[in-house]
């Protein structure tokens, strides 16, 4: 069974960019956005560059609560675990 690719998916293999560049990438939009100016750098109109930015915002969010997600079961299932603990062992008396 194959996967649809989401936009993001697509968007980030198709431009190789690495996921260390998105938030650089991200950055240079968001200063031409500020500053006034094209966006025409993007290869996409206005419309799919906001599309674009509310995916990635999008699967950045629900990265996060996955990995959270994920670590608090982790530590869920380590508190369930039982303990081994070594006692001293004491002479019964009589």
């Amino acid at each position: 069974m194959s996967q649809k690719n989401t936009v993001t998916e697509h968007f980030l293999a198709a431009s190789s960019i690495h996921l260390e560049n998105v938030l650089e990438y991200i950055d240079q939009l968001h200063t031409a956005a500020s500053e006034g100016k094209s966006l025409n750098f993007t290869g996409m109109n206005e419309v799919e560059t906001m599309n674009l930015l509310r995916e990635l915002i999008y699967t950045a969010q629900e990265s996060l609560v996955e990995i959270e997600m994920l670590h608090a079961h982790q530590r869920q299932r380590r508190n369930k675990q039982p303990v081994l603990r070594l006692v001293k062992k004491v002479e019964k008396a009589g």
